[in-house]
């Protein structure tokens, strides 16, 4: 637990690989493009839920993902990978010990608390630290800026889904969106004073859901950061 709160407090960058994610003309480039992957018992089917590295050990996605899953079926495999292919690296995950849930960062995941989840691996991934570096969260709110948002599903850009707002006590992130997101999708901001940073906002979850109050439709996102500044 004392290794986790200091990793994500601090977003200690080391070293991992994987795909790399660009905005426009940014020349920031991110570590992108693995998945946990969920292998069934008895059918040997894989199942995955979306998400993304911030540190070379940490990897975020939506829990009630995870939940809905191995509550379905009997998994005998769960794995880090950014390929499905038995020649990719994999990164092994114990679902008992290497999950940390909501605002409090349990080991037991609850659908009535915040859905958020911390993956701790024991190993790391490898990246190019001249060309790559892991996303961060915002380390303050204001300095996001909200009217330069992104949602980015698998594995690519796309649709903006500005402007965004922060609501429920900074639990909650609402932005503009009319379609289907997908589970593990990711809404990245620019900063204000750094409009060439991106940063993760947060991560749609299969527990929220689109709103359309007639006018306008929108996507309502787990907030990350304000778990990390909680602790």
């Amino acid at each position: 637990m004392i290794f986790l709160k200091i990793c994500v407090l601090l977003l200690f960058i080391d070293f991992g690989f994987g795909y790399i994610i660009r905005i426009g003309d940014s020349d920031e480039e991110i570590v992108d493009g693995w998945h946990l992957y969920l292998r069934g018992a008895y059918s040997k089917n894989l199942y995955v839920c979306e998400g993304i590295f911030i540190h070379g050990q940490i990897f975020l996605t939506d829990p009630y993902c995870i939940h809905s899953i191995i509550k379905q079926y009997a998994i005998n495999e769960v794995f880090i990978s950014n390929s499905p292919d038995k020649s990719s690296t994999r990164i092994p995950v114990d679902l008992k010990a290497n999950l940390y849930y909501n605002e409090n960062l349990s080991n037991g995941y609850d659908e009535s608390r915040r859905q958020t989840v911390f993956i701790v691996t024991k190993e790391q991934i490898v990246i190019n630290h001249d060309h790559e570096e892991f996303i961060e969260l915002p380390k303050n709110v204001k300095d996001v800026d909200f009217s330069s948002c992104f949602l980015r599903e698998h594995g690519k850009y796309v649709a903006s889904v500005s402007p965004c707002s922060v609501e429920d006590h900074n639990n909650v992130i609402i932005c503009s969106y009319n379609s289907h997101v997908s589970v593990g999708a990711l809404v990245i901001c620019r900063l204000k004073d750094h409009p060439m940073t991106l940063v993760l906002v947060g991560i749609s979850s299969q527990h929220k859901f689109l709103k359309n109050n007639g006018t306008k439709s929108s996507i309502e996102l787990e907030n990350y950061w304000s778990v990390v500044t909680a602790l």
